[in-house]
């Protein structure tokens, strides 16, 4: 659904990297939710233009260049990406619709896992990595939230203030022009990336109104 293709920011001349999502291409639902099932782990396409290809060659980071400015979102839904862990929320989400079987290493000792919930007013993801400790309890820290949800659940938002609803306008006033944009045929997915790698997705509709959130922990 969400074809690679190079990624031109407004006010620049530059075309800017290619970036695909955490999942495979298509594996976004309305740039928001990810299929359950499908690979986790980050995979970045990068299509450096010549005056950037030295830089991306010896750096494994986004150039400063592509940096939204300000601190990155730290919460969705009220968990910090990369250190809450799953319990609290799924006391106050309840039980999954769905979840996926959790993908384990070798000596089944860490691996990830899916959850979604499929609610009146949205379509709530969270991905999580999981590992055991030497006690045999697993610690599940949450690594992605992702919502999918109409203009009318304002209720959701990110940090910054950025609300399921808003305009495109209110976007680019709280998060500004430094971004990677993806495209559907009746979407765009702006990714911001910050200083400490992690990432959020906003996904706009037709009509110019928010209709996707999602925040994503850096990557160690």
């Amino acid at each position: 659904m969400w074809p690679n293709q190079p990624l031109q920011p407004p006010h620049t001349s530059v075309t800017r990297l290619a970036l695909a999502s955490r999942a495979p291409a298509g594996g976004r639902l309305n740039g928001g939710v990810r299929r359950l099932g499908e690979r986790m782990r980050p995979l970045f396409v990068l299509v450096a233009v010549s005056m950037l290809v030295g830089l991306v060659a010896h750096a494994d980071h986004w150039p400063e260049e592509l940096m939204a400015a300000g601190p990155p979102d730290k919460a969705l839904l009220g968990q910090e990406v990369g250190r809450a862990q799953i319990g609290p929320l799924l006391s106050t989400l309840g039980r999954p619709t769905e979840a996926s079987a959790p993908r384990t290493s070798l000596d089944r000792k860490e691996g990830q896992s899916e959850y979604r919930w499929q609610r009146a007013d949205a379509t709530i993801q969270v991905d999580c990595e999981w590992y055991l400790r030497a006690d045999g309890a697993r610690v599940e820290t949450i690594f992605e939230i992702s919502i999918e949800a109409p203009h009318t659940s304002t209720q959701y938002a990110t940090d910054r203030g950025l609300r399921i609803g808003d305009s495109r306008q209110k976007m680019f006033k709280l998060y500004g022009h430094v971004y990677q944009l993806s495209k559907s045929a009746t979407q765009e997915r702006y990714c911001y990336c910050f200083g400490d790698e992690s990432k959020a997705y906003i996904t706009v509709d037709r009509t110019n109104r928010v209709v996707g959130l999602a925040l994503e922990a850096s990557v160690e």
